[in-house]
């Protein structure tokens, strides 16, 4: 893995992230007041500043700052992870751990980075004065607002990892890599369920807003004119308006049920206890002109009141009846709503992902089950959608129909290509066994000439008195040698027709035989020995076993293997004369283990990775593309054993075959 590609993939991260969360924090900041019932010219004005240590703006600022900054550091720390393992090794367990990584780094997303704002404005807010609830509430929104974001992106980073993962993906990462289960069901929470608390709780806050705004709007109208009938009762019961102790007693007296207060220079008298404050007075101060009488309590929207002046205190005075705008039985029915709707939500998404979850493990396990199994019947699944799990589910049961198809062709033509192997190993043989004939023919044809010679001199001698009986005797003795002789080269014809016949003989069959190492090795020298002599190479036999050491298999067909490779190592040597192959055979517990070894330039990197795995030939035009490929199912289904290799560049090439004993 290079560590310039995973510096393009941080960058690529972290620049994704600075868009997408400077965009919603653009977004968020008109939305939170909205949401949160901020009174009318509360946010960014002087009024605010009278009450609070800053303005709005400020503080959404210092929790976006912080957040962004706790985002960024969390998103480095992962990114480090993955560059700290680039950098510090390499191979294919490496690969695997970045992989791993990357699987999982969005789930990290979803999970911390929704907690990370709204637990720094639970910190942050009430240091700058901001009450509980009104904190509670900012804080729940923005746990809510920062989860669209934080989906985004994690949707953004899946598209990224896609292309990264598709890209390492290899043959090695495909045998060692084990991935754990994970399900749709699951990843579906992740990605709908944030998405889906967002709309939920959106609705929930703007019913709130609206309610509270429709009660408001309502109970202004019927307090405002509630304040000018207490104006006018006070201008007719009490004779001196400026007597603030006969209004206070004439309010207690008919109007001791509503929650009045009266205000002087932010002194404040009140009935029932009612608590006016600070953020009532100063909107007072600054807005109940502007507002006809209307002002707030707090942040929130709770309380409002509605104040006028008292006529003949030139505006010292002012009197106001104090109401809620809650609804708290709306309220509870609102909250209860958003439990059933969630809950609900809950109960469909986990049914919406189980189906389709059911569907593609259907197809996956029966992926599973055909990579696994050895027969070709064919069971197509069901198809029940008209979706793309339905189309994936037809195109699996083409793949299972053409799959069958092909395995019948491959057994159906396994004997021809075998058998073809075979002839193109004969077509080679001829020339050597021509010339291993034609001598023990001539030789023969000696002895014969040989034979014609002493019968003819015999039998001249029959009637000749000088030829004694110990003349008969020594042409009797010449004839036993030139019989001999015929013997000799009859038995190695024998031989090598018996050899050339068994390699003839087709491998389709499991023929089982006991044959000897002995048996093993004459053949072998008997096939390859114009093959060696040709090519001017050595073959030196290193026997480490008993020669009458038993085998039981089919000996044509190990015969072939070991010819297969020793020709495989005269090519090896492109042509070199004078050179050594050894043939060694040792036994390794309860093993015997034949090895072909030459001591050529060996096997380059590409060769090595397809050996006894695709059909490749080191023949040249003269080879099938059977060669290692064949010999491999060879010694696997006639000897239940292994070919193994060894390779070194310039010092040449050992193949070992392992036949249990």
């Amino acid at each position: 893995m290079e560590p310039n590609s995973l510096k393009k993939l941080s960058k690529k991260i972290l620049f994704a992230q600075a868009i997408i969360f400077a965009l919603c924090s653009i977004a968020f900041y008109p939305l939170i007041p909205i949401f949160l019932n901020y009174p009318p010219n509360s946010i960014n004005t002087e009024f605010q500043l009278s009450i609070l240590p800053a303005q709005y703006v400020f503080y959404y600022a210092v929790v976006l700052i912080v957040a962004i900054f706790l985002y960024f550091f969390i998103t480095l720390i992962m990114l480090r992870q993955l560059a700290k393992l680039g950098n510090n090794s390499k191979g294919t367990e490496t690969l695997i751990k970045i992989r791993k990584l990357c699987y999982n780094f969005h789930v990290k997303i979803l999970l911390l980075f929704p907690c990370i704002p709204s637990l720094a404005a639970l910190i942050i807010l009430p240091i700058l004065s901001t009450n509980i609830t009104l904190t509670v509430k900012i804080s729940l929104l923005i746990f809510l607002l920062i989860s669209i974001p934080c989906i985004i992106f994690s949707l953004f980073i899946n598209n990224i990892f896609k292309s990264f993962l598709r890209s390492t993906y290899n043959e090695d990462i495909f045998k060692k890599e084990k991935l754990k289960k994970s399900h749709i069901t699951t990843s579906f929470f992740y990605q709908i369920l944030p998405s889906t608390l967002v709309v939920i709780f959106a609705i929930l806050f703007l019913a709130n807003y609206m309610s509270t705004q429709e009660i408001s709007n309502l109970k202004s109208t019927i307090y405002n004119q509630k304040i000018d009938n207490i104006i006018s009762d006070l201008e007719a019961n009490v004779a001196d308006l400026s007597n603030i102790n006969d209004i206070t007693n004439f309010l207690n007296n008919n109007y001791s049920s509503e929650n009045w207060f009266m205000v002087k220079d932010y002194e404040c008298i009140s009935s029932n206890n009612v608590e006016i404050s600070n953020f009532m007075l100063q909107y007072m101060k600054f807005y109940a002109e502007k507002t006809n009488g209307r002002i707030y309590d707090d942040y929130g929207i709770t309380y409002e009141a509605m104040v006028k002046a008292i006529p003949n205190t030139n505006s010292e005075y002012y009197i106001g009846l104090k109401y809620s705008t809650a609804s708290p039985v709306f309220s509870v029915f609102l909250f209860i709503g958003a439990i059933i709707m969630f809950l609900l939500d809950i109960v469909v998404i986990y049914m919406f992902a189980k189906n389709i979850s059911s569907n593609i493990e259907q197809v996956s396990n029966s992926l599973y089950d055909l990579a696994k199994s050895d027969s070709i019947k064919t069971t197509l699944l069901p198809v029940t959608t008209t979706d793309e799990i339905g189309r994936l589910t037809q195109a699996f049961n083409m793949v299972q129909e053409k799959n069958a198809y092909h395995i019948e062709q491959i057994r159906n033509n396994q004997d021809l290509l075998i058998e073809k192997e075979r002839l193109a190993s004969l077509g080679q043989m001829i020339g050597g066994i021509a010339h291993n004939l034609k001598t023990p023919i001539m030789s023969i044809g000696g002895a014969a000439e040989g034979l014609q010679d002493l019968v003819n001199e015999y039998d001249n001698s029959i009637d000749d008195p000088e030829v004694n009986s110990k003349d008969h005797h020594e042409i009797a003795k010449d004839m036993y040698t030139w019989i001999s002789k015929i013997k000799t080269h009859t038995s190695y014809m024998s031989d090598v027709i018996t050899a050339v016949k068994g390699q003839a003989v087709a491998l389709s069959g499991d023929d089982v035989e006991t044959f000897t190492i002995e048996e093993l090795i004459k053949r072998v020298n008997i096939l390859m020995r114009h093959e060696l002599k040709s090519a001017v190479i050595n073959l030196n036999y290193i026997i480490n076993v008993k020669s009458n050491l038993e085998l039981k298999g089919d000996v044509n067909s190990l015969v072939q293997v070991i010819n297969n490779m020793i020709s495989n190592s005269i090519q090896a040597y492109d042509g070199k004369k004078n050179e050594n192959i050894d043939l060694i055979i040792d036994k390794y517990n309860s093993n015997l283990v034949i090895s072909i070894k030459d001591y050529g330039p060996g096997l380059p990197e590409n060769v090595k990775n397809k050996l006894f795995k695709e059909m490749i030939t080191t023949k040249g035009k003269n080879g099938t593309g059977l060669g290692l490929f064949m010999s491999y199912s060879t010694i696997k289904g006639h000897f239940n054993g292994n070919i193994t290799f060894e390779s070194e560049p310039g010092r040449g090439t050992k193949f070992n075959i392992i036949i249990p004993l």
